[in-house]
Order: structure tokens, then sequence, then C-alpha cells
């Protein structure tokens, strides 16, 4: 037996049971850091990355270490992302060392394990970051 999806000929279905607060899981592709960019004076301008099959529904929140709360939600446009060092200072990154955790996430209940970085902020800048095969670029 099964249980269908929808049903047309007025049977028990998943959509009659949950309407539209059920969504299936399915399984996404972790963010992968992909480069930096520097400014001319050689501090960290942007963190950028990719999402294999990233959808247009397809988003990276960026968190500092164990909070719950992401800086910033970023889209996916043709499996691309970035994010700027100034967005991440204007959504509350403190100077200090973090861990930064990057998130995909389809819908609201599909997610991927994170991908890490280790920056250190000074002032409303990153001045070292610590990427798995990073390039930085100016």
């Amino acid at each position: 037996g099964y249980f269908p999806m929808v049903s047309t000929a007025g049977r028990g279905s998943v959509h009659a049971l949950f309407g539209s607060i059920w969504e299936p899981a399915f399984a996404v592709s972790p963010a992968q850091l992909g480069s930096m960019t520097a400014d001319s004076t050689g501090a960290l301008s942007s963190i950028n990355g990719t999402v294999a099959g990233g959808a247009s529904s397809t988003r990276v929140a960026v968190y500092a270490g164990s909070s719950l709360t992401p800086i910033t939600t970023l889209s996916v446009a043709g499996g691309s992302w970035s994010v700027s060092v100034a967005a991440l200072v204007a959504g509350g990154l403190a100077p200090g060392d973090h861990v930064l955790r990057f998130v995909t996430t389809a819908g609201s209940r599909s997610s991927a394990p994170a991908a890490e970085a280790r920056v250190t902020v000074s002032g409303t800048s990153i001045v070292a970051a610590l990427l798995p095969a990073i390039v930085v670029t100016r």
C-alpha cells in the first residue's frame, strides 16, 4: 500500500492531513568555500563559494560559532554565493577570533553539513582567515 501526496479521489493524503505545513526533506549539497577577495590594502572584502546543484530556492546561512541565529542568509544564484565582510560586520560579527559556519538550506527542513572558516576580525575588517584550499585574489 501507499499513502498518496495528494488524492483526487477524496481519500486520505499527506496534503489533506498536514496541508501547507508538510514539506519533504531531501539531500542538499553543502556549501563549498571557493575564494576570498582582498581590497587594495590586503584586507579581506568578501568570501565566495558554490553549492553544487544549487537552485533558486537554495540559501546559504552564515553563523558565528555555535549561534543558532544567522548573521546573514545568502541567495545561491546559478550555484554561486558571495558575502561581503561589511555585511558580516553589520550583522553583528564583533572583533576577535571566530569560526564562521556556512550552512546550505533548501525549503524549511532540508540542510547540509556546515562548511567552516576561521577568521579574525579587527575593527570592521577581517584581517586573517583560515579556509581549506582557499585562494585569495586582489
